[in-house]
């Protein structure tokens, strides 16, 4: 089998776990995208506050410039509170709108 193959039959397998995980109804992790880089977790917690506790934030951070890669994931204590977050039209912050969607992500490079 070729290279180009091998790398094929990755991405396939990438796909579909995260086709199979991205809508997960029942989960209160939800992932937060299109997000200013300049944005700090003590924003995400006042933006998502009002929605219920949240139990954490975790942003991707750039390890070279220590600024936010643009997502972060909040999990909430109860799925209630993911459930009014996920009800929010159009949540902005620093003036972006922002992307919700339910679930877990999990990312799988392989390389050959």
């Amino acid at each position: 089998m070729n290279r180009h193959c091998q790398e094929g039959n990755s991405w396939f397998f990438f796909f579909i776990i995260f086709a199979a995980i991205k809508g997960d109804a029942k989960s209160t992790t939800l992932f937060v995208g299109n997000m200013p880089y300049d944005a700090a977790d003590d924003d995400i917690l006042k933006l998502f506050k009002p929605c219920g506790e949240i139990a954490q934030v975790r942003a991707g951070i750039d390890a070279g410039t220590q600024r936010t890669k643009g997502f972060a994931y909040i999990e909430f204590a109860t799925q209630e509170a993911a459930d009014k977050a996920m009800a929010m039209i159009n949540p902005m912050l620093k003036g972006r709108t922002l992307r919700l969607v339910r679930g877990f992500f999990f990312f799988f490079f392989f390389s050959t």
